[in-house]
């Protein structure tokens, strides 16, 4: 999950964010500030969640 994979095909304006919160977002990956985290999320099949941060 690069970050022009998160900003492209208006992903976040699709995700229904507020335009505050994808500017915010935007600034966050453009200065690498850690203000932004990125997170594969998954559910498995009985319920049980795994979270792992990609850098």
């Amino acid at each position: 999950m690069s970050d022009s994979w998160v900003t492209g095909s208006d992903r976040l304006e699709k995700a229904g964010l507020t335009q505050k919160d994808i500017k915010a977002i935007r600034e966050g990956l453009e200065f690498g500030d850690g203000t932004v985290e990125k997170r594969l999320i998954r559910v498995k099949p009985y319920g049980s969640v795994a979270s792992k941060i990609i850098k």
